[in-house]
């Protein structure tokens, strides 16, 4: 998720989301990670058309979901 902090390329953004999801507990570093790319104005997609959009509200929304957890 560090590449993506940095303004580097989304094309990953989700499954890795998902995968984080599924570790279910996230070190502090990853939270505040998590935390500088949910407050970009960039979309998170490697799209450049409509999904874009649409994925960009998934990956929030799972980062989201990972920020809520213990």
């Amino acid at each position: 998720m560090r590449p993506l902090a940095d303004g580097g390329d989304a094309d990953f953004c989700l499954d890795a989301l998902r995968a984080l999801a599924r570790i279910g507990t996230v070190s502090p570093g990853t939270r505040e990670i998590l935390s500088a790319v949910r407050v970009s104005d960039r979309r998170l997609s490697a799209y450049r058309d409509y999904r874009a959009f649409l994925q960009d509200e998934d990956a929030r929304s799972a980062i989201d979901d990972i920020l809520a957890s213990p």
